[in-house]
């Protein structure tokens, strides 16, 4: 598709979700596709302000830095989210250190468990939240939902739907306002059919 009729199309269909879902919060995911520029013309044509912008473009600093003056000189509190495609850690640390990056969403199995659980006290310490990522695989939503339980500082769980005839997901099921809680049980609350 044509990037400006891309963007449009983007930007209708955001408005359209915010005028049908009034009481909803919203995130944004442009995985990579956008550019500085583009990002801010997004962010000034839609009707609701985001809970966070995900990888608008792939992440450097000179860009990131135009877009969090631009967020701050109209008192949005949109926040920027990245470090999920590829992340390297030193950029991202760069990031954070410049205020730069307000959401850490490397992957959950690209980061493993027990590294999330080394990383997140440096992020609390340093004022950045998590939203692990975990598309692709539902049990990534089911370690993330512990992690958060378990640690905190978690600010949202993407939720992956998906069924299974051999493993029993319903402990996970979100409530009706969209909040898992992991149940007490061993084994990650997960049982075999």
């Amino acid at each position: 598709m044509d990037r400006d009729a891309g963007l449009q199309r983007d930007i209708e269909v955001t408005n359209a979700l915010a005028k049908a879902y009034p009481e909803v919060t919203f995130l944004a995911d442009a995985n990579d596709g956008y550019n500085v520029d583009e990002t801010i013309s997004y962010l000034d044509a839609i009707d609701t302000e985001l809970l966070f912008m995900e990888e608008p473009f792939r992440e450097n600093e000179e860009d990131l830095a135009a877009l969090r003056q631009n967020l701050d000189s109209k008192r949005l509190k949109t926040l920027i989210a990245d470090g999920e495609a590829d992340p390297d850690t030193e950029l991202l640390d760069i990031l954070i250190e410049r205020d730069l990056l307000d959401v850490h969403l490397t992957d959950l199995y690209g980061l493993g468990f027990t590294n999330w659980r080394k990383l997140m006290p440096s992020l609390i310490k340093r004022g950045v939240q998590a939203s692990p990522h975990t598309w692709g695989h539902r049990l990534k939503t089911v370690y993330t939902a512990h992690l958060s339980s378990g640690l905190g500082n978690v600010l949202t769980v993407e939720g992956v739907t998906a069924f299974s005839k051999d493993i029993d997901f319903s402990d996970y099921n979100p409530d009706e306002r969209g909040n898992i809680s992991p149940p007490d049980k061993p084994g990650f609350g997960l049982t075999l059919r």
